[in-house]
């Protein structure tokens, strides 16, 4: 048995997830999604293809650094490996780009898109539209969004689905912000504020009722 839910939604999801929890996290889900539907490594390969899917099967295996140390030559040195030269541009080779954004830790990665910037003379969102289309294109950038600011990424999530569909916008809104209520939502808070110029119970308090709505603003107004 698989989830019911559309490709559509499970590539940026699972993208999110697997970069943003630590190693014995992805390794408990894949274990407790494992036990209640075919698999996840299966269900990757059933939903996603291309160089997003390779991706996604890199992150699967929980290798990533999660000490905040920083090692500039390391930087630099996968700043020079991502850099694919062809046909008068520089795009994103992609094996390496794998190997990178599953293994090197989060501090590390801001670094080496800055390196990436400063030897490529483009930003790292550039070379992957150069490199890249589609689903795999909008996955990357989404992954890259979140591994540069992960509080202000969140803040556009909880805006779009605080503004969408109201089927999938009550699903979405609960998982965000009950899967972040105790890591960073205060963060993700002050975020939306800046960006969205209300806060984000007052979102959340104009767009929901009853029950539901009193749930999430508790979760909220209790992440101070």
């Amino acid at each position: 048995m698989s989830p019911n839910y559309s490709a559509d939604h499970f590539r940026p999801v699972l993208a999110e997830i697997l970069v943003t929890r630590t190693n014995g996290q992805i390794a408990e889900l894949i274990d407790t999604y494992d036990q209640v539907f075919d698999g996840l490594e299966h269900d990757i390969k059933a939903k996603t293809s291309g160089p997003f899917q390779n991706l996604l099967l890199s992150l699967l295996r929980h290798s990533r650094d999660e000490t905040e140390l920083v090692d500039e030559q390391l930087a630099k040195e996968d700043a020079m490996k991502l850099i694919k030269e062809g046909e008068g541009q520089k795009s994103i080779n992609e094996s390496v780009f794998n190997e990178v954004i599953a293994t090197r830790n989060l501090v590390q990665l801001r670094l080496t898109f800055d390196f990436y910037h400063e030897v490529a003379d483009q930003d790292i969102e550039t070379g992957i539209k150069q490199e890249f289309g589609g689903d795999d294109e909008a996955g990357f950038l989404a992954l890259i969004k979140c591994v540069r600011n992960s509080s202000e990424y969140f803040a556009d999530l909880l805006q779009n689905s605080i503004n969408g569909p109201v089927v999938t916008h009550e699903l979405e809104l609960i998982r965000l912000v009950v899967s972040r209520s105790e890591i960073d939502l205060a963060d993700i808070k002050h975020a939306y504020l800046e960006m969205h110029h209300i806060s984000l119970e007052e979102a959340i308090e104009a767009n929901t009722n009853g029950a539901y709505g009193e749930a999430l603003l508790a979760l909220v107004k209790g992440n101070q």
